[in-house]
C-alpha cells in the first residue's frame, strides 16, 4: 500500500506537468470544496451546458493524484474527454485501447463495458478512487430499456471498495430523476446536490406552432437567412437523410448523422464539425451530447422530442461558453397524436410527452416553463428573460 501511495505521488509530481490555472467559477469552487469534505461520499453537480463541469474532476485529479474512473455514455464524448484530460497532463485510457498501466491516472469506460468480466478484473487491480459519471441523466433517460447497463452504475460504489468519492455531472436532471438518484446513492453514503437547471444565458428559445406540411418552407427560409453553422434534430433517420440532401441541394455544406452509419464515418463527420467544414449537421437526438462544438449558433427541432430532457439536451447544443445562440422547436398537436399512434407507450412515456406539450403550450416565459420541469418547486428559477439573456419568443412579444 505504501509503495502504491509513493508511486501515485511520484506520478502526480513528475509525469503530470503543471497545467494552466484558469480562474474557477463559484460552482466549480463549491464542488471541489464538497469533494474535499469529510463525510460526504456522493456529489451531484448540475450546471449549464458549456459552463466547465469537466474542470472539477480535472483539478481534483491533479490536486489529489487519485485514480479517476469515468463512465461516459458516448464514444465520441469519451474521445473529447480523453483529449481534455491529457491536455492537462493526466495519462488516460479510453475503453480497452492499449494496455492499462500504473502510469494511467484516468480510465474512461462505457456502462456496457462494466458487464464484461475482464474489465472488472482490471478495475479491481487498478483500484480507482474517484468515480465520475458524466451526463448522468442518461441513467433515467436510457437505463430502463434502451441501455439497461446504466441502471447498474450507482451500485459501482459498493462493488468497488477502492472508491472514496463519486461525482455525478449533468446539465439536465428532471425532478423525479434527481430524487431517484439521491435515494439510490444514499444507501452507500451521504449525498449532496448542487446547482439547478438553467438554459445558457445567451440562448434564445423559440417555440413555433407550425403544421408539418408547412415546416419545410419555414425551415429553408431560416436556414438560408444566415451562414451561421448549426444542427437540425430531425427525429428519425429517414428525415435526417432527406433534409441533409435537401440542404446540400440548396448549396449548404451539410451531412446527416445517425446510429445507422458506420462508426468510422461518424468519427469523420464529428471531425468535420470540429474543423468547421460543415455548415449544417442533420442528426438524430444523440449527436453532440456533452460535446463542445462552441462555434455552433443555431439549432432546430423538426418535431417535438419524447421528453423534456431530450428537449433540453437538443437546444443546449448551442449558446455554449457564453456565446449567443438560437434554438427553434417546431410543433403541432398532430405531432403528439402521431407519437401515440406509432405504438403502445407506457404510462411513464405518456407522462414525459405531456411534460413536453405543457412547455410548448405554456403562456409563460420559455425559461420558466422549461425550468419548472427540472428544478424543485422551492428553488428559484427565472420568471422572465432579462439582460444579458437573449429573450425567448414569449418575452420578445411582451417587450414589444
Amino acid at each position: 500500500m505504501l509503495g502504491a501511495h509513493l508511486m501515485r505521488q511520484s506520478l502526480a509530481s513528475q509525469v503530470i506537468p503543471e497545467p494552466p490555472s484558469p480562474s474557477l467559477r463559484p460552482f466549480q469552487i463549491s464542488a471541489l470544496e464538497a469533494l474535499n469534505r469529510t463525510g460526504l461520499r456522493h456529489l451531484i453537480c448540475i450546471a449549464t451546458t458549456g459552463s466547465g463541469k469537466s474542470l472539477i474532476y480535472q483539478k481534483r485529479a491533479l490536486d489529489s493524484g487519485e485514480k479517476l474512473l469515468m463512465i461516459s455514455p458516448l464514444v465520441a464524448l469519451g474521445r473529447q474527454q480523453r483529449e481534455r484530460l491529457e491536455s492537462h497532463g493526466i495519462p488516460t485510457r479510453l475503453g480497452s485501447e492499449g494496455r492499462l498501466g500504473p502510469h494511467h491516472l484516468a480510465w474512461i469506460l462505457s456502462p456496457e463495458s462494466l458487464d464484461w468480466e475482464p474489465t472488472w478484473r482490471e478495475l479491481t487491480q487498478w483500484n480507482p478512487e474517484l468515480l465520475v459519471v458524466d451526463e448522468c441523466h442518461c441513467l433515467w433517460e436510457w437505463g430502463s430499456h434502451f441501455r439497461p447497463s446504466f441502471q447498474k452504475v450507482p451500485e459501482l460504489v459498493e462493488r468497488l471498495e477502492s472508491l472514496k468519492k463519486t461525482l455525478w455531472l449533468t446539465a439536465t436532471l428532471p425532478r423525479e430523476a434527481r430524487a431517484e438518484l439521491v435515494t439510490r446513492l444514499s444507501t452507500s453514503g451521504a449525498v449532496e446536490v448542487q446547482g439547478q437547471f438553467e438554459l445558457p444565458r445567451r440562448l434564445s428559445l423559440h417555440v413555433q406552432r407550425i403544421a408539418p406540411p408547412d415546416r419545410l418552407e419555414h425551415w429553408t427560409q431560416d436556414l438560408l437567412s444566415s451562414d451561421d453553422p448549426g444542427i437540425l434534430f430531425a427525429g428519425t433517420r429517414k428525415n435526417a437523410e432527406k433534409l441533409a440532401r435537401l440542404a446540400l441541394h440548396l448549396g449548404v455544406p451539410s451531412a446527416y448523422y445517425h446510429a445507422g452509419i458506420a462508426r468510422e464515418e461518424r468519427r469523420l463527420l464529428e471531425k468535420k464539425v470540429e474543423d468547421r467544414d460543415l455548415q449544417l449537421i442533420v442528426a438524430t437526438s444523440a449527436f453532440g451530447m456533452g460535446m463542445d462544438f462552441e462555434h455552433l449558433t443555431r439549432t432546430w427541432l423538426w418535431q417535438p422530442p419524447r421528453s423534456v430532457l431530450e428537449l433540453a439536451q437538443s437546444i443546449g447544443r448551442v449558446g455554449r461558453s457564453n456565446r449567443p445562440g438560437k434554438a427553434i422547436a417546431y410543433w403541432d398537436p398532430w405531432d403528439f397524436r402521431l407519437l401515440v399512434n406509432r405504438g403502445s407507450l407506457s404510462e411513464h412515456e405518456l407522462k414525459r410527452m405531456d411534460q413536453v406539450r405543457s412547455v410548448f403550450e405554456s403562456d409563460l416565459c420559455r425559461r420558466l416553463a422549461l425550468g419548472s420541469q427540472f428544478n424543485p418547486t422551492n428553488e428559484s428559477i427565472p420568471s422572465f428573460c432579462k439582460p444579458p439573456e437573449s429573450p425567448c419568443d414569449r418575452c420578445s412579444r411582451y417587450s414589444e
